[in-house]
């Protein structure tokens, strides 16, 4: 299932009917849809008039956060612009127009009023951006290659937890996992005081304490977990905890505050 409210990296190719593999993990599982866009125009320096146009000239990785607009089906769109319009020859689509966001008692004002600014979710150019590997959720250099497995336990402890509580925010999690790493460098921590910041907390921790050895992992049945168990040390739980507070950082600045969430949600089984 695509999730068209996150923020991704941009392609722009020609193509007839299929646009070929994703540029960002490789994949050939782009789905087409239907979706409102954000188009901004351009003659040679000189920015030109934009536009929110709907259309199905976006195909969206169902792996990656990627999308491929097909830039001939846009410009034949632009194309058909009324004579008084000043539409530039060159276009960047900026991102998905989400309508749904507007308030309902601003419906009434014309899109991109100073009282009523157009909710946009953004693209990132992709000559700008780092592909993200398909197999992979998370960046990661030669150590974290080798404590992936710990990585990947942890971050499903946080969306398990985002699963049962769609109030979480990116937020939560940095500050939860701020407080491990202070709890496992064996610095004075206490459980946070925000409920949903404790929510993740206590998820992620028991995560940890499992990797360390030093508990059991229940499933929901509240009965122990098969799964195989490789003890780490602390030295590497908080290693890996610091990189997934980049990770949080990373994608809230490209997506929002639940930015981190709905990524992650995407990828986690």
């Amino acid at each position: 299932m695509i999730n068209p409210k996150i923020s991704r990296q941009v392609e722009y190719r020609s193509f007839k009917d299929n646009p070929g593999e994703c540029p960002g993990c490789g994949g050939s599982d782009l789905v087409n849809e239907y979706q409102t866009y954000s188009v901004a125009t351009r003659k040679g320096k000189k920015i030109s008039d934009s536009f929110v146009i709907s259309g199905d000239f976006g195909w969206f990785c169902a792996s990656c956060p990627t999308i491929v607009i097909n830039k001939d089906e846009v410009g034949k769109m632009l194309g058909y612009g009324k004579s008084n319009w000043n539409i530039g020859s060159e276009f960047t689509v900026l991102g998905i127009a989400d309508l749904d966001a507007i308030p309902a008692n601003k419906r009434d004002l014309p899109i991109g009023d100073p009282n009523n600014p157009l909710p946009l979710i953004e693209f990132t150019e992709f000559s700008k951006a780092k592909k993200t590997p398909k197999s992979d959720v998370i960046s990661k250099d030669d150590h974290e290659e080798q404590n992936l497995d710990v990585l990947q336990n942890i971050e499903f402890a946080i969306v398990s937890a985002y699963r049962r509580n769609r109030d979480l925010t990116d937020h939560n999690v940095d500050m939860a996992l701020e407080t491990l790493v202070k709890l496992y460098r064996g610095r004075k921590a206490f459980p946070p005081q925000n409920l949903l910041t404790l929510e993740v907390y206590e998820a992620a921790q028991g995560m940890c304490d499992w990797r360390l050895g030093e508990t059991v992992l229940e499933d929901e049945s509240d009965l122990p977990a098969d799964l195989p168990l490789e003890q780490v040390s602390r030295d590497i739980i908080v290693a890996c905890l610091n990189r997934l507070r980049k990770s949080v950082r990373t994608w809230t600045k490209q997506g929002g505050r639940q930015g981190y969430l709905n990524y992650i949600d995407q990828f986690l089984p």
